[in-house]
């Protein structure tokens, strides 16, 4: 289950840690208001196309994090196992879009 969202100088976000809690998490709000933002960023995370993304500060990298809670995931769990990745509770996926548009994934 997706556990956090952590966003760093991304569009108009110049830092943002979003902590999601078990259950169901709603996102809502006016237009405008950054919900595609944060689907953007997931996305982004992912392997999304860079094509047309800005950062706030544009001297400075986008820095992109999610965190998964694997407590009840054990498809997830046992693929990573099956290809040799240890894992405890949680896994963190980050990806870091330089000013330049090169991007690595950590």
């Amino acid at each position: 289950m997706l556990s956090e969202l952590y966003i760093k100088n991304y569009l108009l976000v110049p830092e943002m840690r979003l902590s999601l809690d078990k259950g169901l998490t709603v996102i809502s709000g006016e237009t405008g208001a950054g919900k595609s933002i944060v689907a953007g960023s997931i996305s982004l995370i992912f392997g999304d196309n860079l094509a047309g993304i800005e950062a706030f500060d544009k001297e400075q990298p986008i820095y992109l994090e999610v965190s998964y809670n694997l407590e009840k995931m054990e498809e997830l769990n046992n693929f990573l196992a099956q290809n040799g990745i240890e894992t405890e509770e949680e896994l963190i996926l980050a990806r870091e879009i330089s000013p330049n548009g090169k991007s690595g994934y950590y």
